[in-house]
């Protein structure tokens, strides 16, 4: 007799312990052994292509639910499907928001809503209030920079993260919120009552610099609100009669194109912006809008930096690519493309790149990174360049500390 191979008999001796494992259960269970499901392993099954993408979803959706071991948060699991869809884009801009996110963005967005007039940032005692908004509730009931919040509504927020005591403290107008403040010089906590109402948040703030010979003007972020804003900054910075002004861009993260096209506008009339192609690659051209050009004729230089991205990028692009501007700083991020937020039902949303933008004359910004994701090249590069180099106990906008600003003043003094 021929003896059968060794690897044979081991192959038969794990297909035979698979077997027996596979109908195990369901004999120690009392039940007839399984086969059609044993015979369904290794059998072709059909296509995943034949199945729509939402019912691929609900079918592991519905497993998860039904089978897995542990109890689950149904919103957590449909929220991180959610973001690993757009994640698997490979796009960082694109992005999916859980409600409290898309709340957050909204008003960064938007440059308004409900509450007390104040941005906080976390503390180990509770939040810190890094800038009370001029002329807001927490400003006219007395609530100070630097000042501690420990408590709200006579609870402790120690240990608190800051988004939860954002929340905490944001609230309809005409409310009123009872803050536990820490502040130095005090030897015992305050309590101060601020009643809530609606908040414009100040994304623009202006300044007379250089022994009043020059305007300062540094824009945060390009919200709904900023336009009108930054009409007022420039037009209290032209009744000094500066010799020049600084746009400061640094760290600003970019915002609504709309808003950005109607503040180029005050320099160059029905100029285009930029040319945004979208999956069909026809170009659209953004133009800025006629008869509000402010006409005038003094330098202008605007500091940018790594952070400057997005709406800031095409601010600074545009001004440099007509000529309009000088550019101090380092380069900017590199960010050449479009999104739109899409609202989506319970109060999250979408937010996802809709096309790429050009410059009027510059070439392609994209951002390049290596394999580690550190920076190769894009961006725009500044006509100087000038690592920051901030003095002990400075900040961004002290023309004494700040080495980028000095040597945008210095532009504007010598025209070099």
């Amino acid at each position: 007799m021929k003896k059968v191979p060794g690897f044979l008999l081991a192959i038969v001796g794990c297909a035979a312990m698979f077997s027996g494992g596979f109908v195990w259960s369901d004999v120690v269970g009392g039940r007839a052994p399984a086969f059609d499901r044993m015979n369904s392993i290794g059998q072709p099954t059909q296509a995943a292509t034949t199945f729509a993408p939402t019912e691929v979803f609900r079918q592991n959706f519905g497993i998860i639910r039904d089978h897995y071991a542990f109890n689950i948060n149904d919103d957590e699991v449909r929220y991180g499907a959610m973001a690993g869809m757009m994640a698997s884009l490979g796009d960082p801009h694109t992005v999916f928001f859980e409600p409290r996110l898309a709340e957050n963005f909204a008003v960064e967005t938007t440059g308004n809503f409900e509450g007390i007039g104040a941005r906080l940032q976390p503390n180990a005692m509770g939040a810190k209030i890094v800038t009370v908004f001029r002329d807001g509730p927490a400003d006219r009931a007395g609530v100070k920079g630097g000042d501690i919040i420990i408590s709200v509504d006579g609870e402790s927020v120690a240990g608190v993260n800051v988004d939860d005591i954002v929340s905490k403290v944001r609230g309809p107008a005409k409310t009123r919120v009872i803050l536990g403040i820490s502040r130095e010089g005090e030897s015992q906590p305050l309590s101060i009552t601020v009643p809530r109402g609606r908040v414009v948040v100040p994304n623009v703030e202006d300044k007379m610099i250089a022994d009043g010979t020059v305007g300062y003007i540094s824009i945060a972020q390009f919200s709904d609100a900023v336009s009108q804003q930054f009409d007022e900054s420039i037009e209290r910075v032209r009744r000094e009669n500066p010799d020049g002004i600084v746009i400061d861009l640094r760290g600003n993260p970019g915002g609504l194109l709309e808003r950005t096209a109607e503040m180029l506008g005050r320099f160059e009339e029905g100029a285009t912006v930029v040319t945004m192609r979208k999956r069909d690659g026809q170009p659209e051209v953004v133009r800025s809008p006629r008869g509000r050009s402010l006409r005038w004729e003094m330098p202008v230089v605007i500091l940018i930096n790594e952070a400057s991205a997005s709406a800031s990028e095409i601010f600074a692009g545009v001004l440099h690519d007509y000529n309009r501007a000088t550019l101090i700083g380092e380069h900017t991020y590199g960010k050449a493309s479009v999104q739109q937020v899409y609202p989506i039902r319970g109060g999250s949303g979408a937010k996802v790149t809709i096309a790429r933008y050009y410059l009027p004359k510059s070439s392609d910004i994209s951002r390049r990174v290596d394999d580690d994701g550190q920076y190769v090249s894009g961006g725009i590069a500044p006509d100087i360049e000038l690592e920051l180099d901030l003095k002990p106990g400075g900040s961004l906008g002290d023309e004494k500390s700040d080495n980028q600003l000095a040597r945008a003043i210095e532009f504007i003094q010598k025209g070099r």
